[in-house]
């Protein structure tokens, strides 16, 4: 498959990063075993890519290294769905016996194997390697089970990461739901990796398909050797240092914050998706189970304007919905129902918005940088300053001081 030398580079490359990796992520598993399927996708990932490049220079390896790839190419979006299962719960990730039916098709690529091993090696490498049409009996028998694999395996690959999708959307949801900066929990590196590793498949798919009609390649090997490089290299570089978005903390006061109110406030969250919309008009279809009435949600709400009015909370940088539900005094998922239900808003969408009209004010009262004012205003970076303004105001900050220097009245978006 790779007979050209830049694939063979890249790949030999990738191995090397794919190694040095491993090596770091297993001494970690001890205190964090997110990092079990991380290195089993690293692992598999890497026998499955590297082993055609291995093969092209040692080319009496390549009927082996069959055992090894139809194991290999059913763990790895198994591997990545756990990686990112543990990323975003809201628990403590572990493995346990509910993830082991999700490695049947990996048990079927080893009975596979088992099954090749007593097929005459000369018949194999015919077939498989050289691309004869089958005539004997193992040999029908045994590309049948690959075409049967090569089905489960797409239907699997193609499960996986929509799945994967729904969850980092989800995911998302319950992020604004929580937190009131999301900057290092909000994981769009994994949708860049999500984009190259689907990409990497169709680009395996044109390029081998062809062979079957004895047609040249949709797709050369450089590009599915580079893309792949960029896959190994994304989850190499964020992989060992992403931490799960739930993991209890608390910045500004430096103690952890009980993860049980993390756990009810997500438990309200979950009563309404996966609507994407936090308001609604029918009470059936969210909050049923709620003890909270109309009476006690206005008030709450009351109470959570006073103290943002007077306390200004919404300046803390790291301010979670724990927090301010413990300054109010009310149980947290009272508080996220009464935003979302009664404000309809996001605990994220209403203290930003708080935060923009803060800086509104800065910028109209002070002459300072708008670096100073976004982290004057409870912005962590001023990335998410400028989204943010832009969302509420429908102009970047720079636009709006301009526009106040050239008395231009700007209308809210």
């Amino acid at each position: 498959m790779y007979e050209n030398t830049l694939s063979v580079t890249v790949l030999l490359i990738a191995l090397g990063q794919i190694l040095l990796t491993i090596s770091l992520a297993i001494p970690r598993l001890n205190k964090a075993p997110i990092y079990l399927p991380l290195t089993l996708f690293f692992i598999s990932s890497g026998l499955t890519f590297s082993l055609p490049a291995i093969n092209t220079i040692w080319p009496k390896f390549t009927y082996y290294s069959l055992y090894l790839l139809l194991p290999t190419i059913f763990i790895q979006p198994v591997s990545l769905w756990l990686y990112i299962k543990g990323l975003t719960t809201t628990k403590a990730w572990r493995i346990n016996r509910h993830y082991w039916p999700h490695f049947i098709p990996a048990l079927l690529g080893v009975l596979s194997a088992v099954y090749i091993a007593t097929i005459p090696s000369s018949m194999v490498i015919d077939l498989v390697i050289t691309g004869q049409q089958p005539t004997e009996k193992h040999a029908i028998v045994l590309v049948l089970m690959l075409f049967i694999l090569f089905v489960i395996f797409m239907i699997q690959t193609t499960t996986y990461l929509i799945v994967i999708v729904k969850r980092l959307i989800r995911y998302r949801q319950q992020l604004h739901a929580v937190f009131s900066s999301t900057e290092q929990k909000e994981l769009l590196w994994v949708i860049w990796l999500v984009s190259i590793f689907a990409l990497t498949w169709i680009a395996v798919l044109l390029h081998m398909f062809p062979f079957i009609y004895n047609n040249s390649p949709l797709v050369s090997s450089d590009f599915i050797s580079l893309c792949y490089f960029a896959m190994i290299w994304t989850l190499s570089i964020w992989g060992l240092r992403q931490k799960p978005g739930f993991e209890s903390h608390n910045v500004e006061a430096g103690k952890p914050v009980n993860n049980i109110d993390i756990l009810s406030t997500i438990s309200t969250v979950n009563e309404r998706l996966p609507n994407e919309k936090p308001r609604i008009s029918s009470p059936q279809s969210k909050y049923h189970r709620s003890a909270l009435g109309k009476d006690q949600s206005k008030s709450i709400a009351n109470k959570l304007h006073k103290a943002m009015q007077s306390q200004q909370y919404y300046l803390h940088a790291n301010l979670s919905l724990p927090e301010l539900a413990k300054y109010l005094l009310v149980p947290p998922n009272y508080l996220s129902q009464t935003l979302n239900e009664h404000l309809g808003e996001s605990f994220f969408d209403y203290v930003n918005r708080l935060r923009t009209e803060h800086a509104k004010t800065l910028i109209t009262k002070q002459d300072t940088s708008l670096l100073d004012i976004a982290m004057a205003s409870g912005f962590n970076a001023k990335s998410s300053f400028y989204k943010a303004f832009k969302k509420y105001t429908g102009v970047t900050p720079g636009k709006f001081k301009k526009n106040l220097s050239n008395n231009v009245k700007i209308e809210p978006s």
